[in-house]
């Protein structure tokens, strides 16, 4: 298989992977063809391949125990699974669970019928797939009120807040009421689930001080390399406001150099937003594209990961460097994640003097109410509530 393996190659080199990486990839591939040559069928499903690398990581390391047998273990179905994938002769298993076909049709129609967007069909893919995962009862007709509320009950137990789980019993009356539609369950199934009371604006915006988040940016300014692309994605969260999916999103075209503005598309509402590119911004987002990002792949999203294959980060990357950047402050924080720094660029906004309308078209925000919450940080107008005289209202 000297042709395949070297146009498989070929494919990596294109994305930029050095020549010790060539090297690893090509030894596997020697003991991929090694396997095939002991089959007969046309196509390699999941499983085999999965059988295939434990026995492998078996015989030529210290065992699936240790360390050095794991990593074989991984790198065998990772590369296995790239190459055989590019030869059309691997078949995935695929992320099945209980119930799927009737979740796939209900997201369809939330996207393709009520016009939710992608990222909300994502969202509760991952909530319903856990829930059917998680509850004993496998089948529609034999999930009852006790058994939501039971899984309920056990997602509060292991620390979910009542915000998170009042997310959840909304998915669920929501997915359950598209199949009593479908005469698939009873009316009563959703419409029974408790929903946690939630007073209005009773919590407050886990934010990051500003001046700890500016000692963090100065940090990041001063590195090379992966802390030239961490800057300028600090840079975006904190003066923009932006959320995760909003910074890995952003593609090259989204960036007007010659009227400096950026063109963004709000990922929870999916409206269009266009801002200014400030300076400081723009110059950070150039160095990066000068002197770190891997610009021979023809991709259009700004940010990369750093090693090949050169594809875009997801949130889970933006998410681990902002949490271990803040975890290293040593600062006590509700949520140790990008969203937090998009609370601190809304408080310091309202504690500098701008108005709630001004912070809401910053954020992306439709209603002012969504807004309001930051009305419990403004501290020098809630001080100025503090300092007046009560006297002639008692």
């Amino acid at each position: 298989m000297l042709p395949e393996r070297t146009k498989h190659l070929e494919k990596w080199e294109r994305t930029g992977a050095k020549r010790s990486t060539l090297r690893v990839i090509a030894n596997y591939q020697l003991h991929i063809v090694d396997f095939l040559s002991e089959r007969t069928d046309d196509v390699v499903r999941e499983d085999e391949l999965r059988a295939a690398a434990q026995k492998w990581s078996k015989a030529e390391k210290s065992g699936p125990a240790s360390k050095d047998g794991y990593c074989a273990y991984l790198h065998f179905m990772y590369y296995g699974r790239d190459w055989l994938s590019d030869l059309e002769l691997f078949e995935p298993t695929g992320d099945s669970f209980p119930n799927k076909d009737q979740v796939d049709e209900y997201l369809d129609y939330l996207v393709g019928i009520k016009g939710n967007s992608i990222n909300t069909a994502m969202t509760r893919f991952s909530v319903l797939r856990k829930f059917f995962m998680s509850v004993p009862t496998k089948s529609i007709s034999e999930i009852t009120p006790v058994v939501i509320d039971a899984y309920l009950k056990e997602r509060s137990d292991d620390g979910c807040n009542k915000i998170t789980i009042a997310s959840i019993v909304t998915i669920l009356r929501s997915f359950f009421g598209y199949l009593s539609s479908r005469n698939l369950c009873p009316q009563s199934l959703g419409e029974s689930i408790d929903h946690p009371r939630i007073y209005r604006l009773e919590q407050t915006p886990s934010f990051v001080p500003w001046n700890i988040l500016q000692a963090i940016i100065e940090e990041k300014s001063r590195l090379s390399g992966k802390g030239i692309r961490d800057y300028a994605i600090l840079l975006l969260l904190s003066i923009y406001g932006m959320r995760c999916g909003e910074v890995t999103g952003l593609r090259l075209k989204d960036i007007d150099w010659r009227d400096e503005t950026i063109y963004l598309r709000r990922s929870k509402n999916g409206r269009p937003q266009v801002l200014p590119l400030l300076p400081i911004v723009g110059d950070a987002i150039i160095r990066y594209l000068k002197e770190v990002r891997f610009n021979g792949v023809k991709e259009e999203r700004i940010f990369l990961k750093m090693d090949a294959p050169h594809h875009p980060i997801g949130n889970q990357a933006v998410y681990h460097m902002v949490s271990a950047a803040l975890k290293e402050k040593g600062i006590e924080l509700k949520h140790y994640g990008a969203h937090s720094i998009r609370h601190s660029c809304a408080t310091r906004l309202i504690n500098t003097g701008h108005s709630m309308k001004e912070i809401a078209d910053l954020l992306g925000h439709v209603r002012l109410n969504t807004t309001a919450i930051y009305a419990k940080v403004d501290f020098s107008g809630l001080r100025q509530v503090a300092d007046m005289d009560w006297s002639d209202l008692l």
